[in-house]
């Protein structure tokens, strides 16, 4: 069919997995059948969605070899992102998905942190805390402010950084120590 400037063209619906998109991404714990966890994510994966379940791994012996197994810590649930709004009906037409969490019919969208909890990685919180201590962090050739013991409030260069004391030297030339927990790493 061709179509001419101006020409009004007809809505048609999505025929993918997902209609609209969403304000955020919202997450939800598919139900999927026995087994085929790693099936589904792959095929939400190649649709542009987003998914992941838990693994752990198991070591198998057979006929004298060491086999190591990725197994589901939960099965037959895998985690899934999605940034558009899903077509319910056209997800589990694929057969990879039976069902989705939910109360009395309704999809029941799993906030980010549980999803993180379940597949056993840090909050969000605790991973913002982390990139602050690892940004605060003394190194050697950082200026830092010795904060307690008898130097305190002086600014020094770090010379040595090992096993949780830093080395510098003093305004007279002499070489001091200080345990890295009283130094505050200065902004350059």
């Amino acid at each position: 069919m061709t179509y001419h400037i101006g020409q009004m063209i007809p809505y048609t619906p999505p025929r993918g997995l997902t209609g609209p998109e969403l304000d955020k991404p919202v997450w939800h714990a598919l139900i999927v059948p026995p087994g085929r966890e790693a099936a589904t994510r792959d095929m939400l994966g190649l649709n542009g969605i987003h998914a992941q379940y838990p693994v752990r791994e198991k070591r198998y012996h057979v006929r004298g070899k060491g086999i190591t197994r990725k197994l589901p810590v939960i099965t037959q649930v895998v985690y899934a992102q999605f940034k558009a709004a899903p077509q319910w009906d056209i997800l589990k037409r694929r057969r990879l998905i039976t069902g989705v969490y939910g109360h009395a019919d309704r999809p029941i969208a799993i906030p980010y942190d549980v999803v993180r909890a379940v597949m056993g990685l840090p909050t969000v919180a605790e991973e913002l805390e982390q990139a602050r201590r690892e940004m605060l962090r003394v190194r050697e050739g950082d200026r830092a402010e010795i904060a307690e013991g008898p130097l305190a409030g002086f600014v020094v260069d770090v010379t040595k950084v090992s096993g949780g004391r830093a080395w510098f030297e003093t305004m007279t030339g002499l070489r001091a120590e200080a345990s890295l927990s009283s130094l505050v790493r200065k902004a350059d």
